[in-house]
């Protein structure tokens, strides 16, 4: 006895020795690959707010210009004097200043309906309807509008637009510049050392204009490279090439952890939604670090921890496992039992329907859920009709198979969320959420319909053979013997949560009053409470 005792306390000692050795392994590696992710979170933070400034920096460079075009009176005499030849030679000396100063990559002029009539950076292309978001904005605003465009050969430009008026006030036309973001990654990767990456969705992409546009910059175009984005166009190359695998594997699964590895060194990878100037998700920043150096002094902690925790709990355990194996044996031979006495104490014996004490607490809940949540609730109130005669005619094993076999047909009828209970005797009590009066009613008819149509067969001696037919039924196998049949009816009433209903000794008081009435008035009918008895 005392040997048992001392196993009963070895036995849980040596589970919070292993336990607090595991959690101190785990918080220790835990909180390492927290830091991880904190430093990686941290670099994340730190390129969307860098990229953020970085787009509205340049964005205010680009104003800063295109506000000197709108003062330029001879640009504008020359405007409105329709010497399109003349803006172009006007503004390429220009245009060719703010491409060195400024990494401008696009010029234009458009007319007031959004017709392209100048672009200095391609001279021989005009007369094209421009319909970018940006341009339709300043359209709509009169205001200038900046933001991000996706160009036809996957290139992503940050463009603003300006309305251009006379000196009276009347619009004259736009003036629009452009600057590709590519050049903004090399400075973010200088000043934050992670490896950056615009991925294009192919939605917004027209293949062979893609790989045109790459082939125009010197760059082998790989459309499949990637299942639905591709790199940006200045981006394809060997400097891309190492990355392609992470890129790919994190597409395949965009929601694993941020954690890769590839090369034999370790990884992380983020990314940031890019939209364009029409708020469309039109690709995404990916971000990529390497953590190798990191994971390999959290591999070398790992192992000192682990083998430490081996050496200080592993005896411990070995010692203690017998004795925890039967003591979980013995606790779950408890809750077996436990559960298997609180399922009998809430269930009649005979039919296997929930007790009255049971019943009531079921339709408090549903009362309370019907009005919280403003759903309809209705209680039925069934009985046997002449049961007493049953009993005192054919014995009282056959009145029980008589409740079972009443039983399952009303089970028959009811959805799984309604709850039968057996209120007391041959009364049974029916819970029905989530339904109104009428179709509770239905369902009411149907089960009295149903058990009124329904054969008991009952041997001679008295002795129920538990076989139950339909009218009709020649299934004479399943009935061996003399016996004798009969019917049954029910008579049941119906009862509604108004909004005034109390309690469920009101509700069921109400639906009591209603198999009263059907009672009286001739028995196998279903009989609805009316409106004064439900207030």
């Amino acid at each position: 006895m005392i040997r048992q005792y001392r196993w009963m306390v070895l036995g849980p000692l040596a589970v919070v020795l292993v336990v607090l050795v595991a959690a101190g392994t785990g918080a220790i590696l835990w909180q390492a690959h927290g830091e991880f992710r904190r430093l990686f979170g941290a670099q994340v933070a730190a390129v969307q707010s860098s990229w953020q400034t970085v787009l509205n920096r340049e964005a205010a460079m680009l104003g800063a210009p295109l506000e000197a075009l709108k003062r330029d009176a001879t640009l504008r005499q020359l405007y409105l004097f329709g010497q399109r030849e003349a803006i172009l030679e006007y503004l390429q000396p220009l245009f060719h200043a703010l491409q060195y100063d400024y990494r401008i990559t696009h010029l234009y002029v458009h007319l007031p309906d959004g017709t392209n009539y100048v672009r200095a950076h391609e001279p021989h292309l005009y007369g094209d309807r421009i319909t970018r978001h940006t341009l339709m904005e300043a359209a709509r605003t009169g205001f200038p509008s900046i933001g991000l465009e996706l160009g036809p050969f996957g290139t992503l430009t940050l463009r603003t637009v300006h309305p251009w008026f006379g000196e009276t006030g009347e619009l004259l036309g736009y003036f629009e510049l452009g600057e590709e973001v590519a050049h903004i990654l090399r400075h973010l990767h200088h000043d934050l050392r992670v490896e950056l990456f615009i991925l294009l969705n192919k939605a917004f992409l027209d293949r062979d204009a893609w790989e045109q546009g790459a082939r125009m910059l010197g760059r082998e175009p790989d459309w499949d490279l990637l299942p639905d984005t591709v790199l940006l166009g200045q981006q394809l190359g060997q400097e891309s090439a190492a990355h392609i695998p992470l890129l790919a594997e994190r597409a395949q699964d965009p929601d694993a952890a941020t954690s890769h590895s590839l090369g034999g060194r370790n990884w992380r990878v983020a990314s940031l939604p890019l939209s364009d100037a029409g708020g469309r998700n039109v690709g995404e920043l990916a971000i990529v670090a390497d953590y190798s150096e990191q994971t390999r002094q959290l591999y070398r902690l790992a192992v000192w921890v682990v083998s430490l925790g081996i050496l200080m709990g592993g005896g411990v355990w070995l010692l203690c496992w017998g004795i925890l194996y039967q003591i979980e044996n013995r606790l779950q031979r408890v809750n077996a039992a436990k559960t298997y006495y609180e399922e009998i104490a809430r269930r009649d014996s005979l039919t296997g329907l929930y007790t009255q004490k049971e019943f009531y607490a079921l339709l408090e809940l549903e009362i309370e859920r019907a009005r919280r949540y403003g759903h309809e609730l209705c209680l039925m109130m069934l009985d046997i009709d002449h049961f007493k005669q049953v009993n005192d005619t054919w014995g009282h094993q056959t009145g029980d198979l008589v409740l079972r076999q009443t039983t399952e047909i009303i089970r028959h009828h009811i959805r799984p969320f309604d709850e039968l209970a057996r209120y007391g005797g041959e009364e049974f009590a029916l819970i029905v959420p989530h339904t109104a009066m009428p179709e509770a009613k239905q369902i009411a008819e149907r089960i009295r319909q149903t058990v009124a149509a329904a054969t008991f067969f009952v041997a001679h001696d008295g002795v129920h053979n538990g076989t139950l037919a339909n009218p009709g039924s020649t299934d004479s196998e399943a009935r061996a013997g003399p016996e004798k049949s009969l019917r049954v009816t029910l008579s049941i009433g119906v009862s509604t949560c108004s909004p005034a209903c109390a309690s469920p000794q009101a509700m069921v008081a109400a639906a009591d009053r209603a198999l009263y009435r059907a009672k009286h008035i001739g028995r196998n009918r279903v009989v609805a409470a009316e409106l004064p008895e439900l207030m």
